[in-house]
């Protein structure tokens, strides 16, 4: 499935989401996050990694990432309304 199309409620004890959601739009971020922590148990833990930076687009292969720097993740993170604890 999609990202977006997780419709998930207290269905999973963890999502490993690794080298995934940076191929994202940046805008969609935050609302795919909060479709993981609605479908995250209580306590569920979330795991992601990122590509750092402040430039998002494609490489020259083609694939889309949103490299974000630290403040931006952590404003999609809070956006989404998560009590993520954010490790950089």
């Amino acid at each position: 499935m999609r990202f977006d199309e997780l419709s998930s409620i207290t269905a999973y004890d963890g999502i490993w989401a690794n080298a995934s959601l940076l191929h994202l739009p940046t805008g969609k971020l935050a609302h795919v996050l909060s479709l993981i922590l609605q479908a995250l148990k209580a306590n569920g833990l979330h795991f992601a990694t990122f590509k750092s930076g402040a430039v998002a687009g494609r490489d020259t292969l083609g694939r889309y990432y949103n490299s974000l720097d630290r403040d931006k993740l952590a404003a999609a993170y809070a956006k989404s309304g998560s009590k993520f604890l954010l490790i950089f």
